[in-house]
């Protein structure tokens, strides 16, 4: 497991390596939000924009309403427990 605090962050280790099963990723993050962590990832390496699973803690902007629609990620609420982590981890393999 590798850890990145913020996106920005994410982008320099993907750079370096991009074998990752999982992508958990707030949705809000204070650099840049997920969705735009998201967008980069998608544009360098597409193949891993499906991998992503987003959380939050459920302060919606408009804009992170309709990207959750837009997209096929799943997305889980703060806080959640095991199970529901597992089970969003298990639709991106």
């Amino acid at each position: 497991m590798v850890k990145a605090d913020k996106g920005r962050d994410a982008l320099v280790l993907l750079e370096r390596d991009q074998a990752c099963d999982v992508i958990l990723c707030d949705l809000m993050m204070g650099d840049m939000t997920g969705m735009d962590l998201h967008a980069e990832v998608e544009r360098r390496w597409p193949q891993l924009a499906q991998r992503f699973v987003f959380m939050t803690g459920g302060a919606f902007i408009e804009a992170a309403s309709k990207f959750l629609k837009r997209i096929p990620n799943a997305c889980v609420e703060k806080p959640f427990d095991l199970d529901t982590l597992r089970a969003a981890v298990a639709t991106r393999r």
